[in-house]
């Protein structure tokens, strides 16, 4: 099952995209539910709270989308998704945690030599929801940075909070998984002097990470049960259609069971959380690349689609 958020002249709603169809989710349930004999599915009209209703809200998610099918794609509750704006899949989440340097080739790549996985840690930050822009929606470049590049990368959606969760134990609390592109700015070009201090990189490097729009996702959700094995996918991102990067979820020094158990060792994940997994090789900065205005960026993840984002200057 693939969950969408979509507008449609009437702000951001919770749908259910199947093939070329968007189906809305709570306009299919109280369809399905005024249907004689049919047991009560109420639904509701955000993601979010759909994840919040745990396997219970899934299940009768699925039972909607049976139903719709059966009826195609006449009903009032059926869009075309070529006429529909797919937007980020959640629009609020509660935590967007991202990875560095969590593919061994992309540390190479970066000029150095990645530790034993027993001799390291996961190393976490975190994204603002300002930075979210969905389908074909565009990645701004802002003034304080010239030099912006991208990293696809896989990211898991939490569907049922948990902390000390072990990693054998996470799967059950994966709704999920979408597709992240962590937008970076490389460079600060800042408007005011300033005296350097320790740290100053590092708090640059972090700052390039929270520009608006910086942070696409989507274009759906892809429950976790259509994703067999979320560690054996082909990943790969074009600019412009030359492809700049090509890997695979394997290639995750700590995959996103591990990250799980590490993370949920610190803090409490709840529904709708994301946590995106890191980037292989191919990033703009390893071949001296930047994001211009008027480029096109796909990034591509198998059984996940493909994410489109023009950029504007």
């Amino acid at each position: 099952m693939r969950l969408v958020t979509y507008e449609n002249g009437g702000g951001a709603r919770a749908g259910l995209l199947d093939g070329d169809t968007v189906y809305d989710v709570q306009g299919a349930a109280d369809a399905f539910t005024a249907q004689a004999g049919a047991v009560g599915a109420k639904l509701p009209n955000d993601v979010k709270a759909l994840l919040e209703m745990g396997d219970v809200g899934l299940g009768q998610a699925r039972r909607v989308l049976g139903f719709a099918r059966e009826r195609g794609s006449g009903a009032d509750y059926a869009h075309s998704a070529t006429e529909v704006s797919l937007l980020p899949p959640i629009q609020q989440p509660g935590k967007i945690i991202c990875l560095a340097g969590n593919f061994a080739d992309h540390i190479r790549e970066g000029g150095d030599e990645p530790p034993e996985k027993s001799q390291q840690t996961p190393r976490f930050f975190w994204k603002p929801n300002s930075v979210l822009v969905g389908q074909n929606q565009p990645v701004r470049l802002w003034d304080m940075s010239a030099n912006v590049d991208w990293e696809l990368e896989l990211a898991a959606v939490i569907g049922t909070a948990g902390r000390d969760i072990s990693a054998e134990d996470a799967p059950k609390h994966v709704a999920g998984y979408t597709i992240f592109n962590d937008i970076s700015s490389r460079d600060l070009d800042l408007p005011w002097e300033r005296q350097e201090r320790e740290m100053d990189d590092y708090f640059d490097w972090l700052n390039g990470k929270w520009f608006d729009t910086h942070g696409p996702m989507g274009p759906y959700i892809a429950t976790a049960d259509e994703i067999p094995d979320p560690h054996n996918l082909a990943m790969s991102l074009s600019v412009n259609g030359i492809e700049r990067q090509r890997g695979n979820t394997g290639q995750m020094i700590f995959n996103c069971f591990e990250l799980i158990a590490y993370v949920t060792r610190i803090l409490t994940l709840e529904p709708g959380d994301i946590i995106s997994t890191g980037t292989p090789a191919g990033v703009g900065a390893a071949a001296g690349a930047s994001l211009q205005d008027g480029d096109l960026i796909e990034g591509t993840i198998e059984r996940l689609g493909t994410l489109r984002n023009p950029v504007v200057g």
